[in-house]
C-alpha cells in the first residue's frame, strides 16, 4: 500500500476533491491528519515522504500525528475509517480498495 492509494482513498471516502490543497478548513485538516497517521502506519514512508504527498513538510506531518489520538475522540468517522484500514492491513490490504473501487 502507497500513501497515493491511502490519499486516494480518503478523497474518495469522504468526498474531497483534493486533501493536499493548501486550506485550513477544519474538515480538510482532519483529512490530512488521518492520512498522517494511516500513511505512518500502513508504508514505509519517512516522515518527509509522507508530507511531500500533500504538499506539507515533515514538521507539520509530526504536529498532525501528535494531534490525531484527540481527533479520534470528536469525530467517530475518522476512527471508523482508521479502524477499517488497520484491521484490514493485518488480514488483506488488498480488501481496501476492492471495497471501495467495486468493479463491475
Amino acid at each position: 500500500m502507497s500513501t497515493k492509494d491511502i490519499k486516494k482513498y480518503i478523497e474518495v471516502y469522504f468526498n474531497v476533491e483534493d486533501i493536499s490543497i493548501k486550506s485550513r478548513q477544519a474538515n480538510l485538516v482532519m483529512y490530512r491528519y488521518l492520512f498522517y497517521k494511516l500513511s505512518k502506519e500502513c508504508t514505509g514512508d519517512t516522515l518527509k515522504q509522507i508530507g511531500k504527498a500533500v504538499n506539507r513538510d515533515y514538521t507539520t506531518v509530526i504536529a498532525g500525528l501528535r494531534v490525531f489520538p484527540n481527533l479520534l475522540r470528536y469525530y467517530p468517522e475518522v476512527e471508523c475509517v482508521y479502524n477499517f484500514f488497520i484491521e484490514k492491513k493485518k488480514n488483506r490490504p488488498e480488501e481496501i480498495f476492492n471495497s471501495l473501487f467495486k468493479k463491475n
